[in-house]
């Protein structure tokens, strides 16, 4: 028999993106076969992987993407908790002889794993623990809506870790899908205020998550000079950013740094700091989110078209217009069509 092949956006070397090829891997025992419906893009990770210059290693050529679902249309053998016909989060392509993943999520087939199986099973933590977000999603949820799951679970987690959020005065910068999310869990978690820093054609976006308050990132008021945050979280992640975040810190805070994009690179000037304060530098565990997020999703107090907006959508075949509009900021998340 013919082996059945799928088609996926690769990065083939940095700066360079197209559409190929590849043969469907066999299923292993945990394993369960998705046809790809959607996937998001995320800014800030795609394109350093496009322009190579993603924080961690990345070996070329890789098949990119990491919000996307699928369908169920196979199972393994030793697979009893997922079911055909559920939509998977994080499904993705594997890597292959001739291609690495850089997570592998923009493919019309995909793989997930039953996590809870293999845990029942015995299986190391060191062979299980990449899966744990793979997780189905109830029906009442549509595809496109779980896609955001990847993005909503991660910052849910990250903020929580944080904690205090509870009357908490908060200060989000950037106003990308990370901070527009980071600024809507503030809200949702009961903070006190949420301020948010962006691009000034966003703002209508940040009234969309229920900021108190949207700053022009290229203008900030010199009214804002003397307030205080106790949670100031840094979404761009260069030394510029976080060294205007730090005289907004209160003495005693906590300041997240969620951007890459100088990871590694930073110099901070603790001499613009107010006083002492804290560096969370915990990160996020995105499955440990999966059960509120659902709940907030099925409740309507996440609503998608916040960040997938009218013209988002593109098919697969189209991979370069998709960035070209994310680049051009025309919108803030692109959805890709993967069947």
């Amino acid at each position: 028999m013919k082996p059945h092949t799928f088609r996926a956006a690769v990065v083939v070397e940095p700066g360079r993106l197209e559409v190929r090829t590849f043969h469907e891997p066999a299923l292993g025992d945990y394993q369960v076969r998705c046809k790809m419906l959607f996937g998001t893009t995320c800014r800030g990770t795609d394109l350093a992987v496009i322009n190579g210059t993603f924080a961690f290693p990345v070996r070329y050529p890789a098949i990119i993407g990491h919000e996307s679902v699928g369908r169920i249309v196979e199972l393994g053998p030793r697979v009893r908790h997922l079911q055909l016909g559920d939509v998977v989060t994080r499904a993705a392509a594997l890597p292959t002889q001739s291609c690495e993943v850089a997570w592998g999520g923009f493919a019309t087939s995909g793989v997930a794993h039953d996590h809870q199986a293999m845990i029942e099973d015995g299986l190391p933590t060191s062979d299980t623990a990449d899966f744990r977000a793979q997780r189905a999603v109830p029906s009442d949820i549509d595809p496109v809506t779980a896609c955001l799951f990847v993005n909503w679970r991660e910052t849910l987690s990250y903020v929580t870790r944080i904690g205090g959020l509870d009357r908490a005065r908060v200060l989000v910068v950037g106003s990308g899908g990370t901070g527009l999310s980071l600024a809507r869990m503030a809200r949702l978690l009961d903070a006190r205020t949420v301020v948010l820093v962006g691009t000034p054609s966003r703002q209508g976006l940040g009234e969309a998550v229920e900021v108190d308050e949207y700053v022009d990132y290229y203008a900030p008021p010199a009214s804002h000079a003397d307030r205080a945050f106790d949670i100031v979280l840094d979404t761009i992640g260069t030394s510029r950013s976080v060294n205007s975040c730090l005289p907004h810190l209160a003495t005693g805070g906590t300041l997240g740094i969620y951007g890459l994009h100088e990871w590694g690179r930073l110099e901070v000037d603790l001499s613009r700091a107010r006083g002492s304060f804290e560096f969370y530098n915990e990160g996020y565990d995105e499955s440990e989110a999966h059960d509120q997020t659902v709940t907030w999703a099925q409740e309507g107090r996440l609503d998608p078209t916040v960040w997938l907006q009218r013209g988002s959508e593109f098919p697969l075949e189209d991979i370069t217009a998709v960035y070209d509009a994310v680049r051009s900021q025309a919108v803030v998340k692109g959805l890709v069509r993967l069947h």
